[in-house]
């Protein structure tokens, strides 16, 4: 009569992508999961079709996060895409008023490759809109031919609308 369940490191092949996974579920009366997973390169294409690039990938990626009651709590999302390194953590809420509140570091960041994952967004179709809060901090970076250091950006996203609420960086 155990309350949990624990995994030791299991290897799966999900789509194109070899995944390292670890997971621990405690109190089954009122679930929360602790799940881990890394990756050499996790393939983009394994969870969207919708891709410009479809040999894009998240190398050296690794996350840690707890799943309970329809919530998410993102430890730690880390990786590299293309030249962009990128460490996320937050939370995510689902149903029918979806949220998330997301801070984003980076010690090299090209724009265009975080803009690679609007497209993952745009496939979620027609259910409701996802209330975003985001927390952008960048040593150095770019967009386009615009170069950028200390880059500091907050801002929110809500029924399709952006507000910019700070916005701090040197640009060249």
């Amino acid at each position: 009569k155990g309350s949990s369940l624990e995994t030791s490191s299991i290897v799966v092949r999900y789509g194109s992508s070899l995944i390292s996974a670890k997971g621990r579920v405690r109190n089954f009366a009122n679930p929360e999961a602790e799940i881990s997973l890394s990756s050499p390169e996790f393939f983009l294409r394994d969870v969207s079709t919708n891709l410009s690039k479809p040999d894009t990938s998240i190398r050296k990626m690794n996350a840690s996060l707890v799943v309970r009651d329809n919530a998410y709590t993102i430890r730690n999302f880390s990786g590299q895409i293309n030249s962009s390194t990128f460490n996320l953590s937050g939370s995510y809420s689902g149903g029918r008023s979806p949220a998330a509140n997301l801070s984003v570091t980076s010690t090299n960041l090209n724009i265009d490759d975080l803009l690679l994952f609007t497209s993952l967004a745009e496939e979620e179709g027609n259910g409701p809109k996802l209330d975003l809060k985001l927390k952008l901090a960048v040593d150095a970076g770019n967009y386009g031919k615009l170069q950028f250091t200390r880059l500091n950006l907050t801002l929110s996203e809500d029924a399709g609308i952006f507000y910019l609420q700070d916005l701090d960086a040197d640009l060249y």
